[in-house]
């Protein structure tokens, strides 16, 4: 499973990236900087730099990583979007599903 979530600090995603990681809950997080996005925010456009990150885990793993997410991210309402993965390279989703503890 792919999951992304966004975030405007450096101080906030490097946060986020400790959590999950120390707790077993990811394999890998691959961080996008400085990004731009814009979108509507209490009626007002926003334009943000933010940072992307790419969360690598397995579907077990989402309530948990969604629970870290929840507490530790500084958005009111942030981006918690996932994708599940059809294929891949086998050796890589192996080593994915055995770095994450459930």
């Amino acid at each position: 499973m792919l999951i992304l979530t966004s975030t405007d600090t450096k101080k906030n995603y490097k946060l986020i990236c400790e959590k999950l990681l120390n707790e077993k809950s990811c394999a890998c997080i691959s961080i996008i900087p400085k990004m731009k996005s814009l979108f509507f925010w209490d009626n007002k456009l926003q334009k943000n730099k933010e940072w992307l990150l790419l969360i690598k885990t397995t579907s077990k793993s989402y309530k948990k990583i969604e629970s870290i997410l929840l507490k530790y991210h500084k958005y009111e309402v942030p981006e918690i979007i996932s994708f599940k993965i059809d294929k891949g390279y086998e050796k890589y989703l192996k080593w994915i599903s055995g770095e994450i503890i459930n």
